[in-house]
């Protein structure tokens, strides 16, 4: 693992961990996505989840932002998206509480994508952070820093 992956998931998941507030979890739903799928996507939707909930809430863009990230990830991998599919996959983000404790795991195999896939996911994580409005300069400055680091990658 290289220094840039370790600042990826040390900066990343810290910033994750100083949004997240403890909520009580939904009632559990089934799974209407094909573990295919969800093999896909989700390491890419854990961290993105936990920072739309960290005011306790989620909002309409915030989700819209996360959908959108996880369409972009199926296309790059050739994954055909039916419109039953994106309503599943809809309703799978609406109800998308993953909990501070698969954070790592998800951070860790996101370092060994590429660069471009790493810059493309900074990009969700400002869209969903931006998705209120607004953002603190400090956070900007880090997604910022951190996208600079993976465009020299």
């Amino acid at each position: 693992m290289g220094m840039g992956q370790t600042t990826f998931a040390g900066r990343l998941g810290q910033y994750v961990r100083d949004k997240h507030v403890p909520h009580q979890a939904p009632a559990e739903m089934p799974f209407p996505l094909s573990q295919e799928m969800r093999d896909a996507i989700n390491h890419h939707l854990i961290p993105l989840a936990l920072l739309a909930c960290a005011d306790g809430y989620v909002a309409a863009a915030e989700r819209q932002a996360i959908v959108h990230h996880a369409l972009i990830l199926l296309e790059k991998i050739g994954y055909p998206v039916t419109t039953d599919e994106l309503h599943k996959l809809m309703d799978y983000v609406t109800y998308l509480n993953p909990s501070l404790m698969q954070l790592d795991p998800a951070l860790h195999r996101l370092e060994r994508e590429d660069a471009d896939s790493k810059i493309a996911f900074l990009g969700a994580v400002r869209a969903v952070v931006m998705a209120d409005g607004r953002i603190d300069p400090a956070e900007a400055r880090l997604l910022d820093e951190l996208k600079l680091e993976f465009a020299k990658a």
